[in-house]
């Protein structure tokens, strides 16, 4: 009995030497590049393949996030780059250790930084080449720069207008003055 039992704890010891030596250099060679989520509202419900996930979470390349209306998220891709996701966003990311790419089914994507261009393909097909700094919307995103930019234009229009009005008020007014009484008002320094 005393020789199975050493027979049997060699054998269990041999295998397990094995599997662990066989696991770690599967392990080592993976050239699977993992990426982070990082997601700045605690609250809310950003979706990595379809599963809530807190800020922190490992990303790989191929996973679609998801941003609900009250946050947009963060994309760390390691020395490729990171992206930036705004919110109401839906990107599929697929990345290596220099190159990033991805398809933007809805929403905006920024890149903050990035080794190379960032190519962004849009449900239409068209494909965007993004540069550090630039950003790309799906065509059914209302581009809101443009929104405001036209608000803008319209309160300059408003203040040019409102300041001619005022202008020739004043030099109507001025004019008046000046032809009723010689354009001096004696002013008491008393009551």
């Amino acid at each position: 009995m005393n020789f199975f039992k050493k027979v049997t704890s060699a054998s269990l010891a041999v295998t397990l030497l094995a599997f662990s030596f066989n696991a770690s250099t599967t392990l080592a060679n993976s050239s699977r590049v993992a990426g982070e989520i990082l997601i700045a509202d605690r609250g809310a419900e950003v979706t990595v393949n379809g599963e809530v996930a807190k800020s922190g979470r490992s990303i790989f390349s191929g996973s679609t996030i998801d941003t609900p209306a009250n946050s947009g998220a963060i994309l760390a891709l390691g020395t490729a780059g990171r992206l930036e996701l705004a919110p109401n966003s839906s990107f599929t990311v697929s990345f290596d250790g220099d190159r990033i790419s991805g398809v933007l089914t809805a929403g905006k994507v920024s890149v903050i930084t990035a080794l190379e261009k960032v190519s962004v393909t849009t449900p239409q097909g068209s494909v965007a080449e993004l540069g550090v700094g630039e950003s790309t919307k799906s065509s059914n995103q209302q581009d809101d720069t443009a929104k405001s930019d036209k608000g803008s234009a319209a309160w300059v229009w408003i203040v040019v207008i409102g300041g001619v009005i005022a202008g020739v008020v004043l030099a109507s007014m001025a004019s008046n003055s000046s032809s009723a009484g010689g354009g001096t008002v004696p002013v008491s320094p008393s009551r």
